[in-house]
């Protein structure tokens, strides 16, 4: 991982320099090391990191990870029509 925040920084930079005002950075389970966080707030950059598995979160979030059943006549229920006639 090392160079990790260098890179991720200098796409920042291209990135508001041309293309937006502010990013957000989206961070895999593998990234969210304390250097690179600090990193990332040190320069204000938005980020989202996912987490690894951590079973005390996980038997927290254990009743809200169920979808309720669907109720009759919601979209994923009906057979979709895709048109090909450029309507």
């Amino acid at each position: 991982m090392d160079g990790a925040l260098d890179v991720i920084l200098d796409v920042v930079d291209r990135a508001e320099t041309s293309l937006c005002k502010m990013t957000t950075v989206r961070i895999d389970e593998g990234f969210p090391s304390s250097v690179f966080l600090a990193g990332l707030e040190a320069r204000g950059i938005h980020h989202v990191a996912r987490l690894r598995a951590n079973p005390t979160l996980d038997r927290l979030a254990e009743l809200h990870m169920n979808r309720p059943a669907a109720p009759e006549g919601r979209l994923h229920c009906k057979a979709r029509l895709w048109r090909d006639d450029g309507v």
